[in-house]
């Protein structure tokens, strides 16, 4: 990924306690790692379905769902998964 890129967070609804609402909670930790490594986060609501974009220079760069984001986490690269894909994304 270019250095000081734009990145488009595109996220989608989720259901918590019986509510389909978009919510950033989950979303708090990717941007606080994205702005560590100098880009700027834009957030775009999606329709789709608990569902993560990370958009840079019009290409899908990672994808995943909302639902696997930790509540209030920070970016938990240790998890394998997860690790895996952002690091693809930030080479």
């Amino acid at each position: 990924m270019p250095q000081n890129a734009t990145v488009i967070v595109r996220y989608g609804p989720y259901e918590s306690c019986g509510l389909v609402e978009h919510r950033t909670f989950r979303l708090q930790g990717l941007q606080c790692a994205l702005g560590a490594r100098g880009h700027r986060c834009v957030l775009e609501r999606s329709s789709e379905r608990d569902s993560v974009e990370l958009e840079v220079n019009g290409e899908r760069v990672f994808t995943c769902r909302v639902t696997h984001l930790e509540f209030g986490e920070a970016w938990d690269t240790s998890r394998p998964i997860i690790l895996h894909q952002y690091y693809a994304m930030a080479n």
